[in-house]
């Protein structure tokens, strides 16, 4: 019996065969983790912190934002924000739907980041598993020899020269067939998984410039689409191979760019953009009682930066289907690129090669997307803040690329967000009848039907304008001091408002009636504010709104009752200061498990006209003097006794204290209207400066009544300049001085208040 061996230079081209196919791996690569891996590996644990970060802000936005932005000290003791602060950043849950829409995409986009990070946690193994050794191309000789031992050695030399020329020819043709097959399946599939990517990215691009978001971060996420774009299309025309694996990971790290880190700088931005007195306004919690304006995070907040804040943060959740299926894709398409970067890593990390096609005139369409996309953005964003450099006022408005045929023409700016506040008026005829009629103003800036959000402060505009009826999406509206009387009816198709807030001004008439269907459609409303109308003696029926979640009455003395509260299931504050003609409280069966904040400061016959029960009668009572003349039988529901017992501290109390542990001894008195009573007297003493002491005649010169106060020069709840006797005011600015805090002290005119 004779036995051969191959020659070891043919063993040895078996061998530099196999290493040379492209579906082997390189060597040790099974076992080599390396820095890629390693980098993969937190980059995953950092998009999946992030997603989970994303959940909690869909689940449970308030909280979510408060711990980023800091706000989470706004809060009172029982963590509930004063008034409009519960919606600081105005990002209100959407309906149920739309919020478990975006849950379930962030929860699916989890799945996949922690499938990747899964995939790299347990590499070694799953490599060892898939990818056995192969026998070498000497043992497979020798299996051979053992089956033609018998012949003899020239027949046996013969045989395996015949048998190895068929082989190697049948299995040339097969591996190049195969391969052939296999490059033209995967560069067609990275391709038009490019072009998917590029479209996904160009729709999120789109709604970027929709919503307004700072330019700074418009060309941030442009620059990331075009630089992808036109990496592809230079890969393309390239001649040259390069290493497949490193295509591969330039491929992901845009989409990591665009997925992840923008979002990142978004939230950044916001916060890093943030600026709020957090001393002050902890200051002011301290003096002030629950319910006041001083109380309030917007009270010392820019609502021009606020706005902005606003729709970066809205930015970053899935509000509809659209941005469901575009961040969905889009972080879809990362954990696919992530797992093809391990595979290739782990099989063919020294290759070079070619994922998409060679000098192909499909270069030709991403090239042009890129130059497009840029021609694209530079016009929307100029064209839009032409159109709009005549509307400061509109201070967020969307990018869009707007015609600008007719020079002049004053309706074209595509407004977001209108911001006209005087913060501060100086003098009493300003006070009493502002000069700015900004009626015109909101008529042009509405012309387009994309206002989002309107804050007016002392200007004048007696009813909202036709035009308005256009902007079908407006979702905030604080009219504040504005002389508003009448809103027209079709006021109650702004489905999606979630904000309404209206005040007249003291001892002007403002609002006289309401249309009795106003809330009838604003299902979304989640806070209603109503402050001083004079005349007003009811609401409407508050049935239609099923997500209210704060309501606010204040300085109402015509108001006579309240409607029905049995649809407010979601209602968690309920503040009611200075109502004198209210003289009942109606059932709080439907609001008492939800209710988190209650209050009932200034005059409220509900208090001490025996409304809760024979006890509670006393009409010489501070909240009932000179409002009630006698007492009514006790017809407060148990739910509503329930309610006002579980409250007791932040109701029907005079001279409580604000803080019980503040440094100050500062009271809340029930009758403190004359503190705040504006007359051109009181205006005249200040003459437009804040904090200088005053002496001025309150009442009608000659009066009976007329009394001399003294007191300090101060804009209670963005009044007019004027002299107060308030000592919660004087106390807070004393603490300013004391603390540093606020504006810097004049010792020229607040020596009195310590000024040095």
């Amino acid at each position: 019996m004779v036995t051969t061996t191959l020659p070891s230079d043919s063993a040895n081209e078996t061998k530099h065969a196999d290493s040379t196919d492209g579906s082997t791996e390189a060597p040790g690569s099974q076992n080599e983790f390396g820095r890629l891996g390693i980098s993969m590996f937190l980059l995953a644990w950092v998009c999946v912190g992030w997603t989970v970060w994303l959940t909690s802000l869909a689940v449970n936005p308030r909280d979510a934002v408060a711990q980023v932005m800091n706000t989470k000290n706004f809060e009172d003791d029982d963590g509930i924000y004063d008034d409009t602060d519960l919606f600081l950043w105005q990002i209100v849950n959407p309906e149920a739907s739309v919020q478990v829409l975006g849950i379930v995409g962030f929860v699916l986009m989890l799945v996949g980041y922690l499938g990747v990070a899964l995939k790299l946690a347990v590499w070694q193994q799953w490599s060892r598993a898939r990818f056995p050794s192969k026998r070498s191309g000497h043992d497979r000789i020798k299996s051979l020899d053992k089956v033609v031992a018998v012949k003899t050695e020239n027949q046996l030399a013969e045989a395996i020269a015949e048998r190895r020329r068929k082989s190697i020819s049948r299995s040339a043709a097969g591996v190049h067939e195969e391969l052939e097959q296999v490059k033209s399946l995967v560069k067609n599939k990275n391709l038009w998984t490019k072009a998917l990517d590029l479209i996904v990215q160009f729709v999120m691009l789109i709604q970027i410039l929709e919503r307004g978001l700072p330019a700074e971060l418009v060309w941030v996420f442009t620059a990331c689409l075009v630089a992808n774009a036109l990496s592809c299309a230079i890969i393309i025309h390239s001649t040259r191979d390069r290493r497949i694996l490193g295509i591969a990971v330039m491929d992901a790290m845009f989409d990591l760019a665009n997925a992840i880190i923008f979002p990142m700088v978004v939230l950044s931005y916001s916060a890093g953009s943030f600026r709020v007195a957090r001393d002050k306004l902890a200051l002011n919690a301290e003096i002030f009682p629950p319910g006041s304006f001083e109380r309030r995070a917007s009270s010392v907040i820019d609502q021009t930066e606020l706005e902005t804040l606003r729709r970066c943060l809205n930015a970053l959740r899935i509000t509809g289907a659209l941005d469901f299926v575009t961040k969905a894709l889009l972080n879809g398409l990362l954990a696919y690129r992530a797992i093809h970067v391990i595979n290739l890593n782990r099989h063919v990390k020294t290759r070079k090669g070619r994922l998409y096609p060679r000098r192909h005139p499909i270069a030709l369409p991403f090239l042009f997307f890129g130059l497009l996309t840029i021609i694209f953005v530079i016009v929307s964003v100029h064209t839009s803040e032409q159109a709009c450099e005549t509307h400061p006022e509109c201070v967020v408005h969307a990018h869009r690329w707007v015609s600008l045929n007719n020079v002049g023409d004053l309706t074209k700016c595509p407004c977001l967000a209108l911001v006209d506040v005087e913060h501060a008026p100086t003098s009493y005829t300003e006070w009493r009848q502002p000069t700015q009629n900004v009626t015109q103003k909101v008529s042009n800036l509405a012309t387009s039907g994309r206002l989002e959000s309107i804050y007016l402060a002392n200007r004048f505009l007696p009813t909202l304008p036709e035009q308005l009826k256009r902007c079908t999406h407006l979702r905030s509206l604080s009219l504040v001091y504005t002389d508003t009387t009448t809103l027209p009816g079709w006021t109650k198709q702004f489905a999606q408002l979630e904000l309404l807030h209206i005040d007249g001004k003291p001892e002007v008439s403002g609002l006289a009636t309401l249309p009795e269907d106003l809330f009838v459609h604003m299902d979304q409303l989640v806070l209603l504010t109503l402050g001083s109308h004079e005349n007003l003696t009811r609401l409407p029926s508050l049935d239609g709104l099923k997500r209210l979640q704060t309501l606010v009455l204040d300085n109402m003395p015509a108001l006579r009752e309240l409607p029905l509260l049995d649809a407010l299931s979601d209602l968690k504050q309920l503040h009611l200061t200075n109502v004198p003609a209210l003289a009942a409280l109606p059932d709080m069966a439907a609001i008492q498990n939800g209710l988190q904040s209650f209050t009932l400061l200034g005059r409220s016959p509900v208090c001490c006209n025996g409304f809760l029960g024979a006890a509670t009668c006393d009409p010489s009572h501070a909240f009932c003097v000179n409002d009630i003349t006698s007492c009514v039988a006790a017809s407060a529901s148990t739910a509503t006794l329930s309610v006002m017992d579980t409250f007791a501290s932040s109701i029907c109390r005079v001279g409580q204290s604000s803080n019980s542990s503040s440094s100050s001894s500062a009271t809340f008195e029930a009758e403190d209207d004359e503190a705040f009573e504006v007359t051109e007297a009181t205006v005249d003493a200040c003459n437009g400066t804040l904090y200088k002491q005053c002496e001025a005649v309150n009442g009608s010169t000659g009066s009976v009544s007329a009394t001399t106060m003294m007191g300090m020069c101060y804009n209670p709840h963005m009044t007019v300049i004027h002299c107060t006797q308030s000592p919660l005011a004087i106390t807070m600015r004393k603490q300013q001085i004391i603390r540093g805090l606020g504006a810097t002290c004049d010792p020229l005119i607040e020596t009195w208040l310590g000024c040095v």
